[in-house]
């Protein structure tokens, strides 16, 4: 009888919800608002997050112990993970790599200003993409019980055109609130 216990006791934490699993859409929309992409009409998001997005998330995230916010002014602001932070993690970046966007998807979430790109249209008789206005997103990767999470946005305007984001972002009081950018480029 013990075994049976302990046997259904590590099942269910197993197969039990996961994070991320007890979010709402309406939530996911509000993430989405608050990251700014509404106003990047025109980009076709990629379908798939690339491999190399997927090791850039886990260098900035738990690439080291923790993740510090620092402002002058301001007190210092730090995530430490554990050893159940980094599991999470490494579980939901797992999973996005078999995520793909579909229309569907991005209209649940708010996002559908970002077009899927359509494969007869994007290159030209040279094998040249006509558009290089590209987008790559996450879903939002969520930890410590779904009340901080991380999302991903790159985009690429053409050569030397482009700018990105690792952003964090924190539910107070059952609001969703974008907390920092851990990581921001330009190019």
């Amino acid at each position: 009888m013990k075994k049976i216990v302990l046997l259904l006791g590590f099942l269910s934490i197993i197969f039990g919800t996961a994070y991320g699993q007890k979010i709402s859409n309406e939530e996911i929309v509000q993430i989405y608002k608050l990251a700014r992409l509404t106003g990047d009409v025109g980009y076709e998001l990629q379908p798939n997050v690339s491999a190399y997005d997927i090791e850039e998330i886990k260098k900035y995230t738990i690439g080291s112990d923790s993740i510090v916010r620092r402002f002058v002014g301001e007190p210092v602001e730090k995530v430490i993970f554990n050893k159940k932070d980094r599991r999470v993690i490494k579980r939901q970046l797992r999973a996005m790599r078999s995520f793909k966007w579909d229309t569907t998807t991005l209209r649940k979430y708010g996002i559908d200003n970002l077009a899927l790109p359509d494969p007869t249209k994007q290159l030209d008789k040279k094998g040249v993409y006509r558009d290089h206005r590209i987008a790559w997103l996450t879903k939002p990767i969520f930890i410590r019980n779904d009340s901080i999470c991380f999302v991903f946005y790159d985009s690429s305007c053409g050569p030397l055109c482009g700018s990105g984001f690792i952003d964090v972002y924190k539910k107070e009081e059952g609001v969703w609130k974008r907390w920092w950018t851990l990581v921001n480029w330009v190019s």
